[in-house]
């Protein structure tokens, strides 16, 4: 049932931003985790710059075929960039630039199993 919805761009919309508040929203930024309490080292915050609900729209249009736990690892990728970044800040660019990635490497996933499935 889940699948069907996945198909509406509207759907992985409000997936998209469920999974941004969960990976990089500044409320659970700020909060030490557990680890980070275990060694005394809070998190560093993340900030959001530029990053309208037009482009998660965007975004949403050109994750066609994703399954939610695709979404979650796609959110999850822009995450680990942003750490990546030394001022921890997530842009309009950066943002399309990793789901361009991913975007690519669906792509390249569903070609190859579909070799696969030819070469059997």
């Amino acid at each position: 049932m889940l699948l069907l919805f996945l198909e509406y761009p509207k759907f992985r919309f409000k997936l998209l931003k469920l999974n941004l508040n969960k990976y990089l929203s500044s409320e659970d930024n700020n909060s030490e985790s557990k680890w980070g309490s275990l060694f005394k080292k809070s998190i560093q915050k993340i900030t959001i710059e530029d990053l309208s609900d037009n482009v998660i729209r965007e975004v949403a249009k050109k994750t066609e075929g994703f399954l939610g736990r695709e979404i979650a690892k796609l959110m999850a990728s822009v995450q680990a960039a942003v750490y990546g970044r030394s001022n921890c800040v997530l842009d309009s660019e950066l943002f399309k630039e990793i789901v361009g990635y991913k975007v690519a490497e669906h792509q390249q996933r569903i070609k190859l199993a579909s070799e696969d499935g030819q070469s059997a």
